[in-house]
């Protein structure tokens, strides 16, 4: 069977073989690879690692889609019924007595803003969540956080 792939690959023109002899009664050979065998394996080389990066691209993204399922679940689980808190959010107040109070939170949908935020929301507080969605962080993560800000 090598044999065959080794006269396959001369015939093709991707290697070449040279007689070798070091020992007077041994024959070795050594295979040596071609311009055109350089590009030929260049060219697979090209494809087998733009088939890794695709598989490694919808990996991430699966991952990123997980992490976006568990952080979403875990944060509505660990938060009342959207119903009850809207109920909440019109009777209480994040001060005793009738005062009702709004914040401004700037950079709501990075990590800090948007905990703050939800922080906030669950203590009944109006929020007013201010951010510019630049490309600095994820845009897609700051929209969905922004997403699960709006449940309140």
């Amino acid at each position: 069977m090598e044999k065959q792939i080794i006269s396959g690959l001369i015939e093709k023109g991707i290697i070449k073989e040279k007689k070798l002899k070091k020992d007077p009664g041994k024959i070795r050979w050594q295979y040596i690879i071609t311009p055109r065998g350089i590009r030929e394996k260049l060219k697979i080389s090209h494809i087998y690692l733009k088939n890794r990066t695709q598989e490694f691209e919808r990996i991430q993204n699966e991952i990123v889609k997980l992490k976006k399922e568990v952080f979403i679940s875990a944060s509505i689980k660990n938060t009342k019924d959207v119903k009850q808190r809207k109920v909440e959010k019109k009777t209480k107040s994040f001060y005793k007595g009738q005062v009702t109070i709004k914040i401004l939170v700037t950079g709501s949908a990075v990590f800090i803003g948007f905990h703050v935020s939800q922080f906030l929301l669950n203590r009944g507080v109006v929020i007013v969540g201010l951010d510019n969605f630049n490309p600095y962080y994820d845009v897609k993560l700051k929209e969905d956080r922004n997403e699960i800000l709006d449940l309140y």
